[in-house]
């Protein structure tokens, strides 16, 4: 299943970034057409983390598909989560 392929490489880009920079994940899924993640963080080491694993799986799904370009471009949404009533 190339799913099952693409979510195992994610992961672990996702893990490597939370070596790398610090994260807390809190939780994180991935469906299909889409990936939820929540992580907590004290580095502001988000921005480094998706930096990396959005430029990675750019590369392969160019390559798969044989285009150039972002790979969110304006489908990436973060919010941020202040401590306290939220």
């Amino acid at each position: 299943m190339k799913f099952e392929k693409d979510k195992k490489r994610w992961v672990n880009w996702l893990f490597e970034s939370k070596k790398r920079f610090g994260l807390c994940i809190l939780y994180d899924t991935m469906i299909s057409n889409h990936m939820h993640l929540f992580v907590y963080d004290t580095k502001n080491g988000i921005a480094q983390s998706i930096k990396i694993i959005a430029g990675r799986t750019a590369r392969e799904c160019n390559l798969w598909k044989n285009r150039k370009g972002d790979f969110w471009e304006d489908g990436y949404h973060a919010t941020d989560v202040e401590t306290g009533v939220h």
